[in-house]
C-alpha cells in the first residue's frame, strides 16, 4: 500500500483502489435515497420521513434538500477515506455498519410510511 492506495493484482494487471467498495456502496445508496425522495416528494406520492430533512425541504426547497443530503453524506465519506490511511480495518468495518444501518433505517421508514397509508 502506498499513500493509502491499495494495489490489487488481477491476473497480470495491477489495479489501484482509490476508495473502498464500501464507500462506493454507501454513496450509491445515498444517491438512490436522494433520487427516490425527490421523485416521490415532487410527485406527491410521499413526504420526507426524516424530520430534519423535512425541515430543510420546507425551508429551502428541493435544492436545499439536495445540498444538505450531499453534504451530510459526502462529508463523512471523505472523512472515512482520509482516516483509512491510519486505520483501514476500522474504517472498513465502520462503513459496513453504516451501510447496514442506512438500509435498516430506510426500510423502517418505508414500512412505517406505507403502514400509515394502509
Amino acid at each position: 500500500m502506498k499513500n493509502g492506495i491499495r494495489s490489487q493484482t488481477a491476473g497480470n494487471a495491477v489495479t489501484k483502489t482509490f476508495v473502498l467498495p464500501e464507500t462506493t456502496a454507501l454513496a450509491l445508496i445515498g444517491c438512490l435515497d436522494l433520487l427516490t425522495t425527490i421523485y416521490l416528494v415532487a410527485s406527491g406520492q410521499a413526504h420526507e420521513a426524516n424530520p430534519f430533512m423535512a425541515g430543510v425541504l420546507y425551508s429551502y426547497g428541493p435544492r436545499g434538500l439536495i445540498a444538505a443530503k450531499v453534504v451530510l453524506l459526502a462529508g463523512p465519506l471523505i472523512a472515512a477515506e482520509s482516516a483509512r490511511r491510519r486505520n483501514p480495518q476500522f474504517v472498513k468495518t465502520a462503513l459496513r455498519i453504516g451501510i447496514v444501518l442506512y438500509l435498516a433505517l430506510y426500510a423502517i421508514a418505508f414500512a412505517r410510511y406505507n403502514q400509515a397509508d394502509g
